[in-house]
């Protein structure tokens, strides 16, 4: 999450991977990397936020859906696919895979 001009927040983003920590961001604490609490803080990681606070940052409904595509074969073309079909439905969507992270239909994060 980028800084917006006027925020509240006094970090730059927003991540639940302790090994990205720094003063400059939040970590993300969930129940499966609660674990790493301490390496963040270590990192000089001073904002932590549990689901309720990044959903309200975010601006994140309570009926959100999150589809997750496993399998060996397919997986990009099926969520492009769910992606697009979304999009044309006129509801609010993103997508993280191997294209690259969007939100809507812009572009947040080149593919890794």
């Amino acid at each position: 999450m980028k800084k917006e001009q006027n925020s509240s927040y006094d970090f730059t983003y927003i991540t639940d991977n302790s090994a990205k920590c720094d003063e400059n961001g939040a970590f993300f604490l969930t129940k499966l990397n609660e674990r790493y609490l301490n390496d963040a803080k270590q990192r000089g990681c001073t904002h932590i936020l549990n689901a309720d606070e990044v959903s309200q940052i975010l601006g994140i409904k309570d009926n959100m859906k999150i589809i997750g595509i496993t399998g060996t074969n397919g997986k990009t073309t099926t969520a492009a696919a769910i992606y697009s079909l979304l999009l044309d439905l006129d509801i609010k969507v993103a997508l993280q895979g191997t294209r690259g992270c969007f939100i809507n239909d812009t572009q947040i994060a080149k593919k890794a």
